[in-house]
């Protein structure tokens, strides 16, 4: 499942206040963050992008604006956050 308006709003209502999406192939890159930034325009809900640091360039070039956190390929996981899948 995507990331729409109302399942941004039900975040919020949850009392979930950021969220991380992962961007995994660069195919769909554009869309997301595109998608996302828009349902969660003017919400209270911080997002931040996670890529692969490869991607790092061209990301934060055609992008500017947006917030993203590089990672190491098999340094992804960490134990202070936590993973939730909507569905």
């Amino acid at each position: 499942m995507f990331l729409g308006r109302a399942a941004a709003e039900a975040c919020i209502d949850l009392g979930i206040s950021a969220i991380n999406v992962g961007l995994h192939n660069p195919e769909s890159f554009g869309w997301l963050i595109r998608d996302v930034t828009k349902a969660t325009k003017n919400l209270p809900l911080s997002v931040r992008f996670h890529a692969q640091d490869i991607f790092q360039y061209d990301l934060t070039k055609n992008h500017p604006s947006t917030s993203f956190r590089f990672w190491k390929m098999n340094d992804c996981d960490r134990s202070n956050e936590h993973r939730v899948v909507l569905a």
